[in-house]
Parts: C-alpha cells; structure tokens; sequence
C-alpha cells in the first residue's frame, strides 16, 4: 500500500499496527508529517524514528500508543496541539515525567495495563513516581487496571498534590480503598470502579 497526504486527510482517525517494512516506514511518516489527520492510534512495534516524525504534525490532537516503549513516546509529549494520549501496555514514568516539563497541561492522560505497576514498588521506585505524578501537567487522568493494592495508595497521594489535575478516573481499585483514595482526592472529580 502506498501512503500519501492526501489519503489520510480524507481519515479521522488510522488506527494504524506497525508491521511495516523500512521503506514503508518511511512512506508513513512522510504523509503523515504532511497530513491534517486528527487522531492515531499506533500498535506496537513503530521505530523511535516515527515518533520523531510526528512531532512534524500540527493537526493530530489525540494520540493512542500500545505497547511502546515510554522513552520513544517521550518526543510526542510537548506536541503543543495534542490534549489527548493513552498509553497501553507501555511504561508511563518517561512520558510522565516529559509531562512535567510542558508548558500547557494536557487535557487527558490514559494508563491502561502499565508494566510492573502490578507489583509493589520499592521505596526508591514510589519516590520517583510520586515526584513525577505530583508534577506532571494534566487536567485528567485515567489509571485502568493493573495496578497492586499498595501502589493504588502511592498513586493517589501523588495526585492528591498535582495542582494541574481536575478529573480521576481510576479502574480496578479494590474495594476496600475506595472511599480512602476518594478522601484523599476530594477536591477533585474522582471516579473510582
């Protein structure tokens, strides 16, 4: 398939599964560089390259990334029209902590399924993510799933002190923490299932 400009300006939205060859590769993030496309959703496996290349782009507010490494994603971050990211299966602290450094808060930050946050961080790993998510320029987040009983209370500490957050939604959250972290959260919109 050969991929131009102008066919994905006629998209909304190209969900797009990075199973393609270099040259391919490069075709892509050519006409995606030159696009007005609004919203991609890359799964897995994209070179550091493309995400290099999106920077380029003035259109695409919302971006999805599946399994991903969080340092190549970082680039995307200080995109100054993108107000939308998920993160699925990748490692949120890079991308977290590039957060801290943009100068507008994005509106919304996805974290579905993140790697290792399903087991209890040591003490040096709930310092650097507190210090991150206490920081990080988001108005809303979404935390879905994955996550250890003990990492949901360091999570929601983090974000009891983030000035910038407005809206919590968090999934997975045992029972028995629920009406705590909603405590802890009460001065924003918190949703916790």
């Amino acid at each position: 398939m050969l991929w131009s400009a102008n066919w994905l300006n006629s998209l909304y939205c190209l969900k797009y599964a990075c199973t393609l060859q270099d040259s391919q590769y490069t075709q892509l993030e050519k006409a995606i560089q030159n696009s007005t496309l609004c919203y991609l959703y890359v799964t897995g496996g994209a070179p550091p390259e493309f995400y290099d290349a999106l920077q380029v782009n003035a259109s695409i507010t919302r971006l999805g990334v599946n399994s991903a490494k969080g340092t190549e994603v970082v680039p995307v971050v200080n995109m100054t029209q993108l107000n939308w990211l998920l993160l699925g299966y990748t490692d949120p602290l890079p991308v977290l902590d590039g957060l801290c450094q943009r100068e507008d808060a994005l509106e919304h930050l996805g974290i579905y399924y993140p790697p290792y946050w399903d087991r209890d961080w040591t003490e040096e790993e709930c310092s650097v993510v507190t210090s991150v998510l206490s920081k990080a320029k988001i108005r809303g987040i979404e935390i879905h799933r994955g996550v250890s009983r003990s990492n949901w209370r360091t999570l929601s500490d983090a974000l009891a002190y983030n000035d910038h957050v407005r809206t919590v939604n968090l999934i997975g959250v045992p029972d028995e923490l629920r009406k705590e972290i909603k405590r802890k959260l009460h001065t924003v919109k918190t949703y916790v299932y």
